[in-house]
């Protein structure tokens, strides 16, 4: 029971530095075609956001911390700094080891976007919300 709630405040913590830096929304044009043009673009996004929150875990679950560096936006990259970065998400995995995920919700607000998830590993569940923009046409994550 110890072990559960250390991992559960292990994971909190980490989620909690994932969270510390919130950046702005880039200024971007509306997207074009009216409400059925926005309806297709926000069902595209969230294919896309679902894309990268993958290959993002994939990356952490496989200790690829040089990947994951890659799929957070370069304010929280400028902030933080890449190698601080590299090292929290280094020692967060070697205290949960292998994280599975499942993604609960994605809502898009224009070139931002909320993400709903739920967080596994051996030792418990957590349910966080992930923050993203878009930044050079692609999805970043927007906090650590």
């Amino acid at each position: 029971m110890k072990r559960l709630a250390y991992t559960l405040v292990v994971i909190s913590l980490v989620m909690g530095l994932i969270g510390m830096i919130g950046c702005g929304e880039p200024v971007t044009s509306p997207p074009e075609g009216g409400e059925a043009g926005q309806r297709q673009s926000q069902s595209q996004a969230k294919v896309e956001i679902r894309e990268v929150i993958g290959s993002y875990f994939e990356a952490y679950n496989s200790g690829n911390y040089d990947e994951c560096l890659g799929y957070y936006s370069s304010m929280v990259k400028q902030q933080k700094g890449g190698d601080s970065i590299k090292s929290s998400l280094a020692f967060s995995h070697e205290l949960t080891g292998k994280i599975d995920l499942e993604i609960q919700q994605v809502t898009v607000n224009g070139s931002s976007a909320k993400v709903k998830v739920l967080i596994s590993c051996d030792t418990g569940t957590e349910t966080d919300v992930m923050a993203l923009i878009k930044e050079n046409n692609s999805w970043k994550l927007s906090e650590f």
